[in-house]
């Protein structure tokens, strides 16, 4: 299945908003001609700053098992655009939220996969996060990233631009739901692939 976030197209309609388990802030992509947008959130500090954007992610409804995701997607000086899996989301307050997931990062440094858990005790958030694997490289603003990955039971395989990077980790589920996230900075998101 591949969607195309061009104005008018369809497809939207397979994902929904997911958010953090005690999220206050419930903002939703922009619609640009050939992409979907994250912006400038409550917190905005500056343009030198990465806190303040919205944090803004869209999930597929469909469970998936052995599954390879690829998006191609930007950000403008510094950003944070990933893909997110997870096996776990509930309903809390008319919203969704996510429980235990695992975020692949692509930013300006190169690549971060963390693993996030619930955490009662993170009033921000509301989560505890893991960085569980990291590779260095450069990204540079306004670049047309290929973010892809391949989830084999417990691996995560990343490829960035044609960097790798690998992590086996024992909490993946063995079906999950995946989608995208914008975040710490102006993300913007062409398409988005899935093949099981």
């Amino acid at each position: 299945m591949k969607y195309e976030f061009k104005k008018g197209n369809t497809g939207i309609e397979d994902f929904e908003y997911v958010y953090f388990p005690i999220s206050k802030e419930y903002a939703t992509f922009t619609q640009e001609e050939d992409c979907l947008r994250n912006d400038k959130g409550v917190g905005f500090k500056g343009e030198d700053y990465i806190d303040g954007y919205q944090y803004i992610t869209l999930m597929h409804k469909q469970f998936f098992k052995n599954v390879k995701v690829k998006t191609h997607c930007t950000f403008e000086k510094f950003g944070a655009p990933l893909i997110t899996i997870t096996g776990e989301i509930a309903e809390k307050d008319g919203y969704k939220r996510f429980g235990t997931l695992f975020e692949v990062v692509a930013y300006e440094k190169g690549c971060n996969v963390w693993y996030i858990a619930p955490d009662a005790s993170d009033l921000q958030r509301g989560t505890k996060n893991t960085l569980i694997a990291t590779k260095k490289f450069a990204l540079k603003g306004g670049e047309m990233i290929e973010l892809a990955v391949e989830i084999q039971d417990k691996k995560i395989i990343v490829k960035i631009n044609g960097e790798d990077l690998e992590v086996e980790h024992e909490a993946l589920p063995k079906s999950y739901r995946v989608g995208f996230t914008g975040c710490e900075g102006i993300n913007r998101f062409y398409d988005f692939e899935v093949e099981e």
